[in-house]
């Protein structure tokens, strides 16, 4: 006779209760809808999130082409927004912008060209002579003017206040007496250079940080200089060669000096050094005899090509079709498109899309918002992993110093350029659509799997990056209040639309009472192992962005199972197999019980029903304890009829009935500790009644 299982414990699982206990997303199937569901569940579950939607959404993502499903067509993902001549004019634009650039992968692009657009060498040659004859793109250096280091004291009190003034100039004119004689100032009076800029004056430092970016024009790369000089402001000061003692003739020097700048020295440096990827250089600042070093000046350079005459909303067009074309041909594999991209760009394309921006005048803002607003299109035909997005939110934020000022404000949207305002609202679809998956989570992702805990967990990172950008913040804010509200209500609804999809399997065995009995213990044993993976695997995730998850948990699904439960009440088992289901179905409904101690809140813990669990089953103790009963006097009548002497240590021999009669006892504990009935009275009388056994 055996010890450490219950009494009434020892029976063999229906088909029925196999099929309702066997895993999947939760609950398994109660029909064969659900069966096939499960089968299929990578697919089901794409498509459930894929289609995620909401009544009270602005914007739900519904699939508007057809999917890679047993070799079925698929509609391709460019021709969907533009047509074959859109397609054409982007690889136009995509091979101009490899024939133009410095960059030293260009064998590498026009070999990566020639794949995305299915060009023969001979038409893209074709096609780069032609544009070569026809463009001549505006080159322009990108220069940032970062610190100077060591210059020189120009003020009385040993300090100056430096500024950066820079042009360009052409080689052929470095060595003229203007040029070394002279300086920017005079050579934009004599018409020698174009034009010139310059930055803020740092005040008393030898040592200024500037930061402050410029794009000058350049006609010649290979021959064009970049100059830079740095000068003192003297502006609103007195100058320091005021002679003491003579007032007379010390005002008058004064009076001359007056708003007169001093040359702090200067640097010239070749356009055609500067790499194709660009550099920061530190450039030596010297005297207009170029014989005495003053200090030294660090840059960061870069040349791009400029197109001219195009708009900005025109460059934004060109740039959005020409990603397209990118990630149309980035998410194939093997001619069919990837369900569930990573949406991960080769080099190649990465490279691709910076050089037309950089041509187009496009900031990495700008290039960041065209690349989500064509991800989430795709995301709506054959899903993209959230991640990306989260990433691409977070480059969002990085890049939110180049957002106009009246933005970062907060001010109407009608203040916002269009592009702008396009990326807002591609921003909120993101965001009401995560949304709309959450309220579904528990049905959408797979709990016991890593991948799923992973999902969820991109889901949660998405919306807090998003939400803690408070440009982005108060566009979300009108509609959903704040995250923590949000994902509350999320957690609510989530539990609500799991409960009811899973119970409405269970509505065709509702006629007969003892498959809704067996069907019900399926439904509570999900719960209790759904209610365990939360507590491991989801709960630490959403304490990350401040929410209570396990609480929310609870006081949506208290009701539910309490509601559910309340027909046990009426409930009469039909035979001693019943008996033994609603035990496990108490036993199921005391350990979710159990976990309600990880409600924080004890007031809330206080109300939830569930916590009462035992009085829906007080009248089936009666009938636990005769089946207790039952067994035990088999097990003893077994025992006398079979009694002998047996030997279980080496020092002493007993009867096997004495042996059965002290497993039977430990059976009567072990059922006591099963029970855990919580009031403590009725317990022990429980107990007290099953070894009250009639020989």
């Amino acid at each position: 006779m055996s010890s450490g299982k219950s009494l009434i414990f020892k029976r063999k699982k229906t088909h029925l209760e196999e099929s309702m206990c066997s895993g999947g997303l939760g609950l398994d199937s109660f029909s064969d809808d659900l069966l096939k569901f499960r089968a299929n569940v990578s697919a089901a579950v794409e498509e459930y999130e894929t289609n995620a939607e909401d009544d009270d959404a602005e914007e739900a993502f519904l699939p508007d082409s057809t999917m890679v499903q047993n070799g079925t067509r698929e509609e391709n993902f460019f021709a969907k927004k533009h047509t074959a001549e859109d397609f054409e004019r982007s690889c136009r634009v995509a091979v101009s912008t490899v024939v133009h650039t410095r960059d030293s992968a260009k064998a590498q692009l026009e070999t990566y060209l020639q794949q995305v657009f299915s060009l023969t060498p001979e038409k893209y040659g074709a096609l780069a002579t032609e544009i070569t004859k026809e463009e001549n793109p505006e080159l322009v250096l990108m220069c940032t003017i970062v610190s100077g280091e060591g210059l020189l004291a120009k003020d009385a009190n040993g300090k100056s206040d430096p500024y950066c003034k820079m042009t360009i100039l052409s080689r052929k004119h470095q060595g003229s007496q203007q040029v070394r004689q002279k300086n920017i100032a005079d050579w934009l009076k004599t018409g020698l250079v174009r034009d010139a800029l310059q930055t803020t004056a740092r005040p008393e430092t030898l040592t200024p940080v500037w930061n402050e970016h410029f794009e000058l024009s350049i006609k010649d790369p290979k021959d064009d200089l970049l100059v830079i000089e740095i000068w003192d402001s003297d502006e609103d000061q007195v100058g320091v060669t005021k002679i003491k003692g003579l007032r007379g003739f010390g005002n008058f020097i004064a009076d001359l000096r007056k708003g007169v700048d001093d040359f702090m020295g200067r640097a010239f440096y070749l356009l055609s050094t500067i790499p194709s990827k660009g550099e920061r250089k530190s450039l030596d600042l010297y005297s207009h005899s170029a014989k005495t070093k003053w200090g030294s000046v660090m840059i960061d350079l870069r040349i791009r090509g400029l197109r001219e005459g195009l708009s900005s909303a025109e460059a934004l067009a060109e740039h959005l079709r020409l990603t397209r074309a990118v990630v149309d041909s980035e998410s194939k594999v093997k001619g069919h498109y990837v369900r569930r991209w990573n949406a991960q760009l080769r080099p190649n394309a990465h490279l691709l899309l910076d050089l037309h921006a950089e041509c187009c005048g496009l900031n990495k803002l700008q290039q960041v918002g065209v690349l989500l607003n064509v991800l989430l299109d795709y995301h709506k035909s054959y899903a993209v992993q959230i991640s990306t997005f989260c990433d691409l939110i977070a480059h969002i934020k990085s890049s939110r110093h180049v957002l106009p000022e009246r933005v970062l404000e907060g001010k109407s949207d009608r203040d916002h350029p269009l592009w702008v305002s396009s990326l807002f609202a591609d921003v909120h679809e993101l965001g009401s659509y995560i949304f709309d998956v959450m309220k579904d989570h528990l049905l959408v992702f797979d709990l016991k799997t890593p991948q799923g805990v992973r999902r969820i967990e991109s889901h949660l990172m998405a919306l807090r990056e998003m939400f803690s950008f408070q440009t982005f913040t108060k566009k979300l804010n009108q509609k959903y209040k704040s995250l923590g509200k949000a994902l509350e209500t999320s957690i609510m609804s989530a539990v609500t639309k799991a409960f009811t999809f899973l119970n409405g399997k269970a509505e065709p065995l509702r006629n007969d009472p003892e498959d809704r009995l067996r069907a019900f213990k399926g439904l509570i044993q999900h719960w209790l192992h759904q209610t365990q993976r939360i507590l491991k695997d989801i709960v630490p995730l959403f304490k990350e962005v401040g929410v209570d998850y396990i609480t929310w948990y609870f006081r949506a699904l208290d009701p539910l199972l309490c509601s559910e439960a309340t027909w046990l009440e009426r409930y009469r088992a039909a035979d001693e197999e019943s008996h033994t289901v609603t035990f496990e179905l108490y036993l199921s409904m005391r350990d979710i019980a159990n976990l309600t101690e990880h409600v924080k809140d004890e007031t809330v813990r206080a109300e939830l029903k569930i916590r009462n669990y035992h009085l829906w089953f007080s009248p089936m103790v009666a009938n636990w304890i005769s089946r207790a009963q039952s067994l035990c006097r088999q097990y003893i009548d077994k025992a006398i009829q079979i009694d002998k002497v047996i030997q279980v240590t080496d020092e002493a021999t007993f009867s096997s009935s004495a042996v059965d009669t002290k497993g039977f006892l430990l059976q009567v504990g072990n059922f006591w500790k099963h029970l855990q009935w919580p009031r403590a009275a009725e317990s022990y009388s429980y107990t007290a009644a099953i070894v009250q056994v009639r020989i």
